[in-house]
């Protein structure tokens, strides 16, 4: 049996985090053991409840020093942040796993380890655009800190990077300069999202929406990437001509105050329905009629993935990967085009995309089936 760490800085609700709690989920229990290491302390979300629920094991380093207290002093915080290291350094010698899985960022964590002596292999996942997590330029900078560190580590220690699809894996391998990179698709549990399970009418009701009311949705994190400003904009230049719409948004985030705001200024608040991280996600998308989706970057876009599978028309921005584009119902729009032109291709969805894979390929159950290939040393 192989021993597998994961190593993530959160258990919260975003796509790396349910990423871990499904690969925690689905692995084979009797040819893989799987902890999972988070660097902060608990967030008390649905994923980490999950994850208990089912008897996996969560370590929190942050919590190893005054547990789950909060109102710490300038001098505890610095150490509570230092014993981390400690912590982590500790932990892999006394469980020497078989594979660590790092995800999101690592830095100093994997930096205090003796590699050397460690028997270990590294796989690192990268969630989002490389310019995200580094660059090549020097200086003091956590970007060009974590490249040096990824570059030192493919080198000399053979670290394998996990591209969330092809187009990531081709600019991973020029950006390293290494062939040490594979593809392991960002998946959802695809038996989850069908339309045939779910009554629309009934969804519909329930949050308030007639049965004529054409309904807008997005589902995403208040966050600068997703661009919930241009949501907003658009959705006010739709009413002009579709006066029976209604906008959908379900997510948190640090914009939200601010969105939510916007929203009252505009006169919009009786059009709006604003819902918080939710585990019937396939039901609410279900009750739409376009996922609305113009992020200013994307990794990936799972959420994208689940709307298609939902059978849903997505209008989405050209910085949204051509990779997640796997049926025929998705329209791409720039970013510098008017709010028309977005209104445009909401009502009048006349052009057809050509998928670059399938949806069978983006199941979690495959998914996780070529990661523990990986992790058993086993040929893809």
């Amino acid at each position: 049996m192989k021993k597998v760490i994961q190593l993530i800085s959160t258990m919260n609700t975003g796509g790396a985090e349910t990423m871990v709690k499904d690969y925690a989920l689905l692995v084979d229990k009797e040819k893989v053991q799987m902890k999972i290491v988070v660097m902060s302390g608990q967030y008390h979300s649905t994923n980490e409840q999950i994850l208990k629920d089912k008897g996996i094991e969560i370590i929190y380093l942050g919590e190893l020093l005054y547990g789950e207290k909060e109102d710490l002093n300038p001098l505890q915080k610095v150490l509570r942040r230092v014993s981390r290291y400690y912590y982590f350094r500790k932990l892999i010698l006394e469980e020497k796993p078989d594979v660590l899985h790092v995800h999101l960022h690592f830095g100093w964590y994997l930096k205090v380890l003796p590699l050397k002596k460690l028997n270990m292999k590294l796989l690192f996942t990268v969630h989002n655009v490389i310019e995200n997590f580094f660059d090549a330029v020097p200086g003091w900078k956590e970007k060009y800190f974590e490249y040096r560190e990824a570059d030192r580590l493919i080198k000399k220690y053979g670290m394998t990077l996990i591209a969330l699809h092809d187009d990531m894996n081709r600019e991973l391998r020029d950006f390293f300069h290494t062939e040490n990179v594979v593809t392991i698709n960002n998946g959802i549990m695809l038996s989850r999202f069908n339309k045939q399970l779910y009554d629309r009418e009934e969804i519909r009701k329930s949050l308030g929406v007639g049965t004529e009311e054409f309904v807008v949705g997005h589902v995403g994190r208040y966050h600068e990437q997703k661009n919930h400003e241009l949501i907003v904009n658009v959705f006010k230049e739709l009413l002009k001509i579709k006066p029976n719409s209604k906008l959908l948004l379900i997510g948190k985030g640090p914009l939200k105050e601010e969105i939510t705001k916007k929203i009252e200024r505009e006169g919009l608040t009786d059009y709006v329905i604003m819902l918080e991280n939710r585990q019937d996600v396939p039901q609410l998308m279900d009750a739409m009629d376009v996922f609305l989706f113009p992020s200013r970057w994307e990794g990936f876009g799972n959420v994208l993935i689940e709307a298609q599978s939902m059978g849903l028309r997505c209008v989405i921005s050209d910085k949204v990967p051509e990779s997640v584009i796997l049926t025929e119902n998705v329209q791409i729009k720039s970013l510098e085009e008017p709010l028309t032109a977005w209104v445009e291709a909401i009502l009048n969805f006349n052009k057809k995309s050509v998928p670059r894979g399938t949806l069978t390929e983006h199941d979690m159950i495959y998914c996780v089936e070529r990661l523990q290939h990986i992790y058993l040393d086993e040929p893809l």
